[in-house]
């Protein structure tokens, strides 16, 4: 069948739909999938076509790129990309076996499924049909732009190629937690601290220091630059209490960060970690993106920054009962007992990023501000090869 032909039954068949359902993300029909070589003619179009600068974030930025796939497609443009429908296959765009990834690195996130993966795809819809579809035969279209949002490049890989990018063959489950805009509008421009502490209650409540010998042994013990004092062992004798972390912290509300429309949010996200550790007496900065548990290890906190809707946790979630499994772990201390600095970002006016407000909790007390969500997702991370790359 030719690609006239296979454009013109997704017309057909489109116009069968209920007007709320749309094809692309129905299952697949085998005589409407074109081949790898008609998918990149068809998509070529999209190189060097630039993303609209008003769309600063990276959701954004890959929403936009996805819709003018689709419509290249020769699809119907869906009412959104995290619809019911949307959500219930993976890949996403089940009707062409095919899922989209905007890429401005080299780093390939894929989340809740093994894309190369050489199992069926679930669904009575595959179980029912004669060619039961594998993950690793679907198709992935790799979509490359600049950080001015030019786009540069597309490719197009198997799953069974994508196998040959992840040799650790390794799942990484992360949690995450909603922030209602309620409570966001109502603690704008403070700080919230929990009253419950249980890393306190457990072994400096009996011998407190004044926070000024807290500030002065930190001075005093963080002095090489190549072993930076925040993430040695903790000494639990000088813990920062909660109260404390929120006087030390407060110089930061409404802190502005212009002109940072083109850098990634991580970016902003060390450059805030470097401002709270500085708040806190360290001398030594420069060197801390360990990517250890917690962040902040001598003060046993976890650093939190909020763009969006939802808080990446990582693999920790916040009321675990469990002992961190970890070297410098000698008291069996649990995610419960971690104290968790969530800074929430808003932007003004003038796209530029402001810290709104902070809230510091123990991992106990966690959900009394944020929603934890329900279950877990799963994260695939590869490494696109330099001769993919544009």
């Amino acid at each position: 069948m030719n690609l006239e032909t296979k454009i013109s039954l997704i017309q057909k068949l489109e116009a069968q739909l209920n007007p709320k359902d749309f094809l692309i993300f129905s299952p697949p029909n085998q005589e409407s999938l074109f081949t790898e070589t008609e998918i990149l003619e068809l998509t070529g179009p999209i190189v060097n076509q630039s993303i609209p600068k008003e769309l600063l974030k990276p959701v954004q930025k890959s929403q936009w790129v996805k819709f003018q796939i689709i419509d290249l497609l020769g699809y119907q443009k869906p009412s959104g990309l995290r619809t019911k429908q949307a959500r219930q296959h993976k890949p996403k765009f089940i009707h062409q076996l095919l899922d989209i990834f905007v890429q401005s690195n080299r780093n390939l996130q894929v989340w809740n499924y093994v894309p190369y993966a050489d199992t069926a795809i679930p669904g009575e819809w595959n179980e029912a049909n004669e060619f039961h579809y594998r993950f690793q035969d679907c198709r992935y279209l790799l979509v490359f732009h600049n950080a001015e949002g030019v786009i540069l490049k597309i490719a197009l890989v198997s799953g069974k190629k994508l196998a040959e990018w992840d040799p650790t063959g390794t799942q990484t489950i992360k949690w995450q937690a909603n922030v209602r805009r309620d409570f966001r509008n109502k603690i704008s421009a403070r700080i919230i601290a929990s009253m419950d502490e249980p890393i306190q209650s457990r072994f400096t409540k009996t011998c407190p220091q004044p926070v000024q010998s807290k500030f002065k042994y930190i001075s005093q013990e963080d002095q090489n630059p190549q072993s930076p004092l925040v993430k040695e062992q903790p000494n639990l004798t000088y813990l920062f209490t909660h109260s404390e972390l929120e006087q030390a912290l407060g110089s930061l509300i409404g802190k502005k960060f212009n002109d940072l429309t083109t850098k990634q949010e991580r970016e902003i996200g060390q450059i805030l970690e470097k401002e709270i550790i500085k708040n806190l007496g360290y001398q030594h900065y420069q060197q801390t993106d360990t990517g250890n548990y917690p962040d902040l290890l001598h003060q046993l906190a976890e650093v939190k920054f909020q763009f969006k809707g939802t808080i990446d946790l990582g693999k920790h979630l916040p009321n675990n009962q469990s002992s961190i499994k970890a070297d410098w772990n000698n008291w069996n201390i649990t995610s419960r007992e971690i104290r968790y600095v969530v800074v929430l970002i808003e932007q003004d006016e003038q796209s530029n990023f402001v810290v709104d407000s902070i809230v510091i909790t123990s991992g106990a007390d966690f959900s009394r501000y944020f929603t934890l969500c329900e279950g877990t997702n799963e994260k695939v991370q590869l490494q696109i090869p330099s001769s993919v790359m544009p």
